[in-house]
């Protein structure tokens, strides 16, 4: 259960954990002290309390009005709780009443009291476990003054909950002000985490301001200077491998050109598919040098459309690639970052299986839709497709038997999942029953906070 409830809250954002801390204490705290002072209300020690309260107007008027029985008439056409009968009530056992009648004769000129029980139906004040009561005393001429408390009488426990219930609405102001100040604390720590994913989208993302608590701004520090050493790594990659590029170029021009003027008879092709194996690397290298330059481009996606123009291009050029559904699926991802992805997928299915499949799926429990691309070829083993998903990274039976035109580089791959990975989406390869790849792009279909 409580594994459970801490998934539960897992799914929340920080502010939102903190704001549900901040509410559910206060009500925890308000809880606690209303059912305290309902209970100090109600404790068997306040009984005699409230029926000293009900039964004081009896005794001010005994030792006022003392024995004048025109004046208590006066009394009775004035104040309906006290009435003049002939006979006198049935008396009933009340210890606690009884103690107060005692206790109020034997402190001043208290006429003799004596207390009966009243009926359950009888409207009755609030009291506390008190068994509702009235008071009789007989007057000189014979009749019997009755006392039946109302419900107008004010008893010590209504102001004990109305103090109870103004402390609560004392503190429900100071309540929003601490889910206010929860939310003003943690909210550079959603902006930092809000900077992060923007970092991991785009390279150029601007720097954070530093601002916030001290543990909060020492982070912030941290992360600037990461994006900073980050960005000087990248740049100073790029500025290798466009060198080496362009440096790589002008020999193997020149070699060509000597290939062209040279007598090597059957020796040729195998020299001219080398050099076109040099320049593919070199361009492949550097296509994936270019892609770590592109700034990410959020928009909603029509995956449909645009598989069908990956699988119609490569029906175009002669491939068996073909596509399996049609119902339009909307993603949110960067459309030249998706379909780089998924070129490179599909080459590499027709490269290794000389066929592919393409389905596409919208998941409306996880919030996000699917390319799938299946094929029938030789597949990758479950213990390698970490392995095959890192740049330069080759099956060791497809490097064992390179031949330059059908192995590729191990950049196809890892490209893809680099772009995927971008974009707020993940690339899954998995064996395809009963052989070969079955590679999952997939995408978010709401954006971040949605």
């Amino acid at each position: 259960m409580i594994e459970r409830l801490r998934r539960w809250i897992g799914t929340f954002g920080i502010r939102a954990q903190i704001v549900m801390l901040l509410v559910g204490t206060q009500l925890l705290a308000h809880a606690v002290t209303f059912g305290f002072m309902l209970y100090l209300s109600s404790e068997l020690g306040r009984k005699s309390e409230v029926i000293r309260d009900l039964s004081d107007p009896m005794f001010s008027v005994l030792r006022v009005l003392g024995d004048d029985p025109a004046k208590l008439d006066v009394l009775v056409d004035q104040d309906r709780r006290f009435s003049l009968v002939d006979e006198a009530p049935r008396v009933s056992s009340l210890p606690e009443v009884d103690a107060v009648v005692t206790e109020a004769i034997g402190s001043g000129p208290v006429a003799d009291v004596v207390a009966f029980a009243l009926p359950a139906s009888a409207d009755w004040p609030p009291a506390p476990r008190v068994q509702p009561f009235g008071l009789a005393s007989r007057a000189p001429n014979g009749r019997w003054l009755i006392f039946t408390p109302r419900p107008n009488v004010i008893t010590r426990t209504l102001p004990r909950v109305a103090s109870t219930l103004a402390l609560s609405l004392l503190a429900l102001p100071l309540m929003l002000m601490s889910v206010w100040a929860g939310a003003w604390l943690v909210a550079p720590i959603a902006r930092l985490s809000a900077a992060t994913n923007a970092f991991a989208r785009d390279i150029q993302a601007p720097d954070m301001a530093v601002e916030g608590a001290l543990e909060v701004r020492r982070a912030i520090i941290a992360f600037n200077h990461m994006q900073h050493k980050l960005r000087r790594l990248i740049d100073d990659r790029a500025s290798t491998l466009a060198s080496i590029g362009h440096d790589m170029r002008t020999p193997l021009t020149r070699l060509r050109l000597r290939l062209e003027t040279a007598q090597l008879g059957d020796a040729k092709a195998p020299v001219e598919r080398d050099l076109s194996v040099l320049e593919t690397m070199i361009d492949d290298a550097l296509r994936f040098m270019r892609d770590d330059q592109h700034q990410v481009d959020l928009q909603n996606i029509d995956l449909t459309a645009l598989c069908q123009t990956a699988v119609d291009a490569m029906r175009d050029q002669g491939q068996d690639v073909v596509m399996s559904s049609t119902s339009r699926v909307v993603a949110i991802g960067d459309l030249t970052l998706t379909m780089r992805a998924l070129d490179n997928i599909l080459n590499n299915a027709v490269k290794h299986a000389d066929a592919a499949v393409v389905a596409v799926e919208n998941n409306l429990d996880s919030a996000t839709a699917q390319i799938t691309v299946t094929d029938t070829g030789p597949g990758i083993p479950a213990h390698l497709i970490a392995f095959v998903q890192q740049p330069f990274n080759r099956l060791p039976t497809v490097a064992a038997g390179d031949t330059g035109d059908k192995s590729g580089f191990g950049l196809g791959l890892a490209i893809a999942s680099d772009l995927m990975a971008r974009q707020s989406g993940t690339l899954e390869l998995a064996a395809n029953t009963p052989h070969g790849l079955k590679a999952t792009l997939t995408l978010p279909t709401q954006r971040d906070g949605a």
